[in-house]
């Protein structure tokens, strides 16, 4: 388990650190930019500034809370698969970023898992355009883009690709 200390220090300096972090990209972007001639830069800025809004707004209202009190609950209670094995520290760590197929596809019916969202980071277009959801799957069900995509083959990079700026 992660300390109280460390805890704290981490969910105290995500928000800094992400905002920190998107100021940078925005700025590297804006001196180096990949592509010329952008034009929609601003409102793709603002598209991007709305989804990562609503998903803060989300994860801080829902998912914080019904997360912190499960986990607080099966903590106190000892449930879970860790406990059960009576791992702790990094063992319980490292186990716990370990995503079996199996365990994804039940997972996917309400949470956003890492396979699910790759697809949104596809080459192909009619996946790029899909799960755009962080941690809840009901606003991508509710929008129609949620797709599965069972496809060990992946390929990922720009969907969207548009003229690139000659180097050298």
């Amino acid at each position: 388990m992660i300390g109280a200390v460390a805890a704290e220090f981490l969910e105290r300096a995500a928000g800094p650190a992400f905002t920190l972090g998107l100021f940078a990209l925005f700025t590297l972007e804006s001196v180096a930019p990949l592509r010329i001639g952008r034009t929609e830069r601003l409102a793709h800025a603002g598209r991007n500034l709305l989804w990562v809004t609503a998903a803060l707004v989300t994860n801080a209202l829902v998912a914080s809370l019904l997360v912190t009190t499960a986990t607080s609950y099966a903590g106190r209670h000892r449930w879970g698969l860790l406990p059960t094995l009576g791992l702790e520290g990094a063992a319980a760590v490292a186990l716990s970023l370990v995503f079996p197929r199996r365990v994804d596809r039940s997972m996917r019916w309400v949470l956003v898992s890492p396979i699910l969202h790759q697809v949104h980071h596809s080459r192909e277009s009619t996946e790029a355009d899909s799960n755009f959801g962080s941690v809840f799957t009901f606003a991508d069900r509710l929008f129609g883009t949620l797709r599965v995509v069972e496809n060990e083959d992946l390929r990922f990079g720009d969907a969207h690709p548009r003229r690139v700026r000659p180097t050298g």
